[in-house]
């Protein structure tokens, strides 16, 4: 496998931030940028690993040169701008807009799992005043069941999506969807079923306010009460790092890191591989799938018609949420048709991207082994030979 050359130095722009000059990469949000020089734009829908929404409308910044307040959140920095974030006018845009937020908030903050890290709460205390000028009744959405994992409080719901976004995003699964419009916007799951979906837990994590918690730790505990520790996700092989959170009791909470650097031994994607004529090495002979611990591969293999012998690979799958990156597949197969790459970084794909057929398995081979090895003048494209009785057979290198 030949060396990979390095990354091309991303362009850079530079633009001005409350009067503080920084460079970063083209296409950096003004929100990121922000970040990078140490000022905090309030928000509630963004979220680094999902796709500008900008509909809470509270990341408003004003741009030189632009008539009106832009949103930090999907704003892409250029040359040479200018950016105030601390300005009357954005100071004004971000209490009226937080103001209308608080007008149907219940106010619930000391029965909140989520009080003492709500976002909500932190932004009312900086921006707005003790009083409303609201008088009018509160919209109030009837409780409902969820689910037996996952509790909803949609009268402190912001309709930030978040929750929506990552569970179409990044699970795929598609649960979720917003309800009604305007005020009436609601966050509720498909059919009068309860919630279908793996509880993986992102939309709880997800939420910068109280209105989707964790059933299991209702009422028990608030945010300073925890302890918190780094360590090792045990569900795969992956090693992904994580914090748990505990309480008296053993583990309460744990969620993922963000990125991680890779190391030298990292074992990553899966690859089918080619010979330098472009034949595949694979010949169905169902190895791997046999050695496999956990289910992640499936071959669809067939007779090469007239010669009983010889099986070729009419189909190939893998689930690659699945796999423990054992290596025994790789080991286990006899003509060298699989390699592990190092290309995959997990947190930049959805689940969509990790259930593989046979021609995206080729193409990853394609791309992270060009150097190929020449196929023997004796085999016969895409096949090998299964009967023991042939001794003349060159030996597989070791």
């Amino acid at each position: 496998m030949t060396a990979t050359m390095p990354d091309p130095k991303p362009e850079t722009v530079r633009l001005t931030i409350d009067g503080t000059t920084v460079a970063v990469p083209k296409g950096t949000l003004v929100i990121e940028a922000a970040r990078r020089v140490g000022v905090m734009i309030p928000h509630f829908c963004y979220h680094p690993k999902l796709k500008p929404d900008a509909n809470c409308r509270m990341c408003l910044v004003e741009v030189e040169k632009m008539p009106k307040l832009q949103t930090a959140c999907s704003t892409p920095v250029a040359e040479g701008m200018a950016v105030r974030t601390a300005t009357t006018t954005v100071d004004d845009a971000h209490k009226s807009v937080l103001e209308f937020i608080l007008a149907n908030h219940p106010l619930d903050c000391p029965v909140c799992d989520q009080g003492g890290k709500c976002d909500l709460q932190d932004f009312s205390h900086q921006y707005t005043p003790t009083t409303s000028r609201f008088t009018e009744t509160k919209r109030i959405f009837q409780k409902e069941y969820f689910s037996p994992l996952i509790e909803t409080q949609m009268n402190r719901c912001v309709q930030c999506l978040r929750c929506v976004r990552y569970c179409d995003e990044i699970m795929d699964v598609k649960a979720l969807a917003p309800v009604g419009r305007g005020t009436m916007t609601e966050i509720k799951h498909f059919g009068p079923h309860e919630l279908d979906c793996e509880f993986c837990g992102g939309c709880i994590q997800i939420c910068p306010v109280g209105a989707i918690t964790s059933r299991l730790s209702m009422y028990e505990y608030r945010p300073w009460m925890l302890k918190r520790a780094d360590t090792i996700c045990t569900f795969c092989g992956d090693g992904c790092r994580i914090t748990v959170q505990l309480n008296y009791k053993p583990i309460t909470l744990q969620y993922p890191h963000e990125k991680r650097l890779l190391p030298d031994n990292y074992r990553g994607m899966l690859a089918l591989l080619r010979y330098d004529d472009g034949t595949e090495k694979c010949v169905g002979c169902d190895l791997c799938e046999a050695a496999c611990p956990s289910r992640v591969i499936r071959v669809v293999s067939g007779e090469v018609p007239g010669e009983p012998t010889k099986r070729y690979s009419k189909e190939y799958y893998m689930d690659m949420t699945r796999c423990l990156f054992c290596g025994l597949c790789v080991d286990a197969c006899p003509v060298d048709a699989l390699g592990m790459t190092r290309e995959f970084e997990w947190a930049v794909y959805d689940k969509r991207q990790l259930h593989l057929n046979k021609q995206q398995l080729l193409a990853i081979g394609d791309r992270s082994f060009p150097v190929r090895e020449k196929r023997l003048e004796l085999q016969h494209p895409n096949v090998a030979f299964f009967n023991v009785t042939f001794t003349h057979l060159p030996q597989k290198e070791n």
